[in-house]
């Protein structure tokens, strides 16, 4: 296993980037696709699993989320899916979606949809806070570096798939039209 930053270089402990595998019984590929099945591997063999994390100075992996979901925020990558556990600590959160908004200078900044506890109030101020109070549990993540949402918008309900899974996609298409884009 190796973590990798954007030029397949290893990068140091405490780093993120994407996580490569290279086993004997790794992934053996799509089926009936070739196509993207080559490309989830490089050059030398190795797997290329989509997963960004980084290591530990203890040699244990922290999984931080899926390179597909990245946000790039100020050239950094940024995990929603790591801010969304940490909102879902507060005590007035049910459920927490981080999505990226365009943004001129940085590219992309952090919005967050928060679906509140019945019966709990909060506000974007009070989740600022919150979550810029997280850094000192969090000093090795993207916390550290000030990447918390530019946006809040407060949900009385998730819509949720049959399986009963939140429906991301029908939910981002909530928020661009709250936020007034197609």
């Amino acid at each position: 296993m190796k973590i990798v930053d954007e030029k397949c270089y290893i990068v140091p402990v405490g780093i993120s980037g994407e996580i490569y595998i290279r086993k004997r019984d790794r992934f053996l590929g799509y089926i009936n696709d070739r196509e993207k099945t080559e490309l989830c591997y490089d050059k030398t063999g190795w797997y290329k699993s989509d997963d960004v994390g980084f290591m530990k100075s203890n040699g244990c992996l922290v999984v931080t989320g899926r390179k597909s979901d990245m946000m790039i925020i100020s050239g950094d990558l940024v995990s929603p899916s790591y801010l969304e556990d940490i909102f879902k600590k507060h005590d007035c959160i049910a459920n927490a979606y981080v999505f990226p908004i365009h943004d001129q200078q940085t590219f992309q900044q952090a919005g967050a949809a928060i679906l509140l506890r019945k019966d709990k109030v909060t506000t974007a101020e009070e989740l600022d806070q919150f979550i810029r109070k997280q850094r000192g549990n969090y000093s090795d993540s993207f916390l550290a570096t000030r990447h918390v949402p530019k946006t809040y918008l407060f949900f009385d309900s998730f819509p949720l798939t049959h399986s009963g899974k939140l429906d991301r996609k029908a939910l981002m298409e909530t928020i661009k039209s709250r936020l007034g884009k197609q």
